[in-house]
This record gives C-alpha cells, structure tokens and sequence, in this order.
C-alpha cells in the first residue's frame, strides 16, 4: 500500500502541482507504548527503533548502518543504544538484524501464495538462507501456524494456478498422498473425481512431517459422495478423524510404480 505523496507552489507563480516519489505506508504498533521494555528505553533508543521500521525491507530485515541512523534522526547513536533494543530484533546473517514481530505486526503471516505482497516477503526471507529457518519457526510458534521452507519458497517463485504447473513441481511424498486419495464419488459418472490438486498441494506444505503420514495413511479409506476436495480435507486436518497408524515415512512410499 502506498500513497501518492504532492509537493506544490502557488500557481500564480505559473507552477503545478507535481507528482514525487511513491512512499510505503506501514502499520505502527501502538501497544509498543505500554510495554515495560519499550517505556524503559532512551528517547534515542525509542527514536532508533522506529528509524529501522520505517528503513527495514518488507520481511523485517534492516543492515545496520548506524551512521546513516545518525544522520537521518539528527541525533547520538552507537552500538549502546542498537543493543538497547534487543528484545525487538535478533542477528540476523551477512551484516543483519531481523525485527521479530514486523511481518505479524504488518499482516503478513500467514503468507499468501497469491498475494503479491507476501511474494515479496517470501522473497526478502530467501535472501537469508543461513537464517530462514530460525525466522520461520519464530513466526509460526507465534501464530500457531505451520508453514515449511519449502512453503516460502514456492510462495517466493509466484507459481500461479492459470499458469499451471508440471509434475516434477510436486514432490515426492504429496504425489503418493493424491494416488491414495480417491476423491468424491460422483454418481452420475459412476467413478470417484478428484479436483484441486494445486490447492490441496499448497495445504500439504503447511502440514508437519508427522501429519503428512498421517494423511498418507488415511488417505485410500476417504470414501462417499460427501467427501470434500483434498485442499479442505487436509485444511481441515480430517486424517485425524481416522485411527490409523502412520505408514512408513512418505519419502519411501512414494516409490510406488
């Protein structure tokens, strides 16, 4: 989201308004003000902080370049005051910090493989491939959510449904999860139907390794005219309605001929 920002005279001076650069607009967390470690920190400790928000990239990562800080706030900042501030960052790699709660706090977790936006989040996050991991499991134990690095990765390819996808894309294990899933039965045409194979691959990435198996496992006993599409079958974590011992692990099923 941006905002068209107008710089303008007088037009009896014969000058117009004219249209300059574009500037991100960023949601701001104002529950900051009420937390001990927040209140507790120097006026340029405060001013810092909202420095690097405003500067870091869309995923939160921000290289330190405490001069610039300097220059652009006008006032003293050293390695003291960046260190004040780490109950809101960790180290990141290559020269920088992660703001840990600057995606939730922007709305961008969890990510959306068709929104533009959390392509580009998605992106910024490969970019740190000796950190991804860490980011990634600090968002989901946040949110409860699930989301693989492989997940991230696609999302950052932009893979889109019209534009298809060929079937060395699914991996190995998903691909013996949709052989077992029969799909709906359709009366009229006397046979099971299975639809939504990109969309139902897109949920088995959000899936731990464990509740893979177990959907693997219960996958051939989905029967009936009222089974829904594999996308909400597993969405809705319906394997677990199933007692069943999960199968050897899917890497090893999938050898299936």
């Amino acid at each position: 989201m941006s905002r068209l920002y107008l710089s303008y005279v007088f037009q009896p001076l014969g000058l117009f308004f004219t249209m300059d650069k574009t500037m991100p607009n960023r949601f701001t967390d104002t529950g900051k003000w009420d937390r001990p470690w927040f209140r507790g920190l120097t006026p340029a400790g405060k001013l810092l902080l909202q420095f690097i928000r405003d500067k870091c990239d869309i995923a939160g990562f921000w290289e330190v370049d405490l001069e610039a800080a300097k220059f652009h706030t006008g006032i003293g900042i050293d390695i003291r005051t960046l260190e004040s501030l780490q109950d809101a960052y960790v180290a990141a790699d290559k020269g920088f910090i992660w703001l840990k709660d600057f995606i939730i706090n922007q709305g961008n977790w969890p990510l959306k493989p068709n929104a533009l936006a959390h392509r580009g989040v998605a992106r910024c996050l490969l970019k740190h491939n000796s950190f991804i991991e860490t980011a990634i499991k600090s968002l989901n134990e946040k949110t409860s959510e699930s989301l693989t690095i492989d997940f991230v990765k696609s999302t950052g390819i932009g893979i889109s449904k019209s534009k298809g996808i060929g079937k060395s894309k699914y991996d190995a294990p998903f691909e013996y999860f949709w052989k077992q899933f029969k799909g709906r039965w359709d009366g009229d045409k006397g046979k099971y139907v299975k639809v939504g194979k990109f969309e139902a691959w897109r949920e088995w990435q959000k899936l731990t390794l464990e509740q893979q198996r177990k959907a693997a496992a219960a996958a051939d006993k989905v029967t009936g005219k009222y089974t829904p599409d594999a996308c909400r079958w597993l969405k809705r974590k319906m394997f677990d309605d199933f007692n069943v011992i999960p199968e050897p692990p899917a890497e090893v099923k999938a050898k299936y001929e």
